[in-house]
């Protein structure tokens, strides 16, 4: 389940060198995706702004679109 949350991640922009927008910074991924869990996902970034490094939490809202639907 976790490589799947990895690779959902990737397909949704969330890999090496993409930019991304959160939480009203900008922040260039460095690192792969870190599942911890279904609800919570760090990656390594570094801020736009500052030039520093930061593990950042990848919202709830983004994970919900990584799970699978098993429609009956």
């Amino acid at each position: 389940m976790t490589e799947y949350i990895a690779q959902k991640l990737k397909s949704l922009g969330f890999s090496l060198g993409s930019q991304i927008r959160l939480y009203g910074r900008t922040f260039e991924i460095v690192g792969e995706p870190i599942v911890i869990g279904r609800n919570l996902v760090l990656m390594d970034a570094l801020d736009a702004d500052s030039g520093r490094l930061e593990r950042v939490r990848i919202p709830l809202t983004i994970l919900k679109t990584t799970e699978t639907r098993n429609v009956a």
